[in-house]
């Protein structure tokens, strides 16, 4: 949970390289992760950032993840390869600085460039913020407050939209994923994919994966896989709540 008691500031659900790993700016920085293996993740409420984030990293995988109301899945730098298979996602797969993936059978209810909302974003309101002082004359304080919230709520449109990030796409086929509940709407058929990339044979609660293939981290073919309940275990064991 990227925002759980707090907001704010870009929050990664998951990464390889990047975040605490050893800092290097130049062009001959060495990698930051080799061989990696991402997989029985569910990563939500990453509104800003996106959900699994691969910097500078080799031969990684990610298979089978559930990531809901997150950019999807972000590779960057030209030394980066992923294989990123079998989820499903807010968002999508998106490449910068030449990074490389072999991509498929995932589902993603979001666009690639979509991903670039919450920089822009920010970019623009930074922008603005200082106008009623340099442009005294023509804007007040309440106009760049309005220029802020009518940014925001652009934001928060794309994002829920199918060219955005699509979330309503996942609320739709789940009783309500922002708080971790995975379960499925009444009536409504889990998504499936034609082809099992193999090498995970498990799913999030530990139950052996079907022949039908669903993409994420649950499997559906045995029934309904708490999520909700394995949160409230572990948030009782810290004595939170959600």
């Amino acid at each position: 949970m990227c925002e759980w008691r707090h907001k704010g500031r870009r929050r990664v659900g998951l990464s390889f390289g990047g975040g605490g790993t050893f800092r290097c700016s130049g062009p001959d920085c060495p990698l930051e992760h080799q061989n990696g293996i991402m997989r029985n993740n569910v990563i939500i409420n990453c509104p800003e950032a996106p959900g699994v984030y691969i910097n500078r990293s080799e031969n990684v995988t990610v298979r089978h993840n559930t990531l809901f109301k997150s950019w999807g899945v972000m590779l960057r730098f030209k030394d980066t390869f992923a294989t990123v298979q079998n989820n499903i996602m807010s968002g999508a797969v998106s490449l910068r600085q030449e990074a490389g993936v072999e991509s498929g059978d995932n589902i993603q209810t979001g666009y690639a460039f979509a991903a670039y909302t919450p920089g822009v974003v920010r970019k623009l309101k930074e922008r603005v913020s200082d106008y009623d002082v340099k442009f005294s004359k023509w804007v007040d304080k309440a106009d760049v407050i309005k220029m802020h919230s009518t940014l925001d709520g652009f934001a928060n449109w794309l994002s829920r939209s199918s060219i955005g990030r699509g979330d309503e796409v996942l609320q739709s086929l789940f009783r309500n994923p922002g708080m971790a509940d995975f379960k499925l709407e009444k009536g409504v058929a889990p998504p499936t994919v034609p082809y099992d990339h193999g090498e995970v044979k498990m799913d999030f609660c530990g139950r052996s994966r079907g022949k039908v293939i669903f993409p994420g981290a649950i499997d559906f073919s045995t029934g309904p896989c708490d999520v909700l309940a394995l949160r409230n275990r572990i948030l009782n064991r810290f004595g939170v709540s959600y």
